[in-house]
């Protein structure tokens, strides 16, 4: 507890004597956090251990660009890791997005059509690639070209997407 004399007013942190550790900014959950390494190291840590057969440079131009973004998501579609661009481009932290569809970046303006014929393609396991109206965090919208990838493993199982993702401009 805090020992304070009576009538102590402080917006400070100075002077308070504790009786027992303060902890401040602390998140307790099971959410797992990006570690500190590059995202190249990332995804070929992914790669490892998922068993992707996939050739990852693909992936490599994302990863540089200002506005553009690598997703990774698992079978089910939920997000287990992003790229420091998706956070650039979207507004969204990790921990915002975790365990997410990437569909919650979708809103008013997204096309109900574009929805669903990504929808059929990933339950085929297909890949998809177009351009989708998304959502920052802020609410502004931006156009997006994707193209999502299935990976596939050694024994030919589908364990996780990879969403490519890059801002594209609008024409008006």
């Amino acid at each position: 507890m805090l020992n304070l004399p009576s009538k102590t007013h402080c917006d400070t942190f100075v002077g308070i004597q504790l009786t027992m550790p303060l902890l401040i900014g602390m998140e307790f959950s099971r959410k797992p956090t990006p570690s500190q390494q590059d995202d190249w190291q990332c995804l070929e840590q992914l790669k490892e251990e998922q068993g992707w057969v996939f050739n990852l440079q693909t992936a490599k131009p994302y990863l540089e660009g200002r506005m553009s973004a690598v997703v990774i998501t698992d079978a089910a579609q939920q997000i287990t890791w992003v790229s420091k661009g998706f956070t650039r481009m979207t507004g969204y932290g990790f921990d915002e997005a975790y365990h997410k569809k990437p569909s919650f970046l979708q809103g008013e303006k997204t096309s109900p059509e574009i929805r669903q014929e990504i929808r059929q393609q990933l339950s085929r396991r297909n890949p998809y690639a177009g351009t989708i109206i998304n959502y920052r965090k802020s609410g502004l919208p931006y156009l997006c070209n994707v193209h999502i990838i299935p990976l596939l493993n050694q024994a030919n199982q589908l364990v996780n997407f990879m969403a490519l993702e890059k801002e594209a401009t609008w024409l008006v």
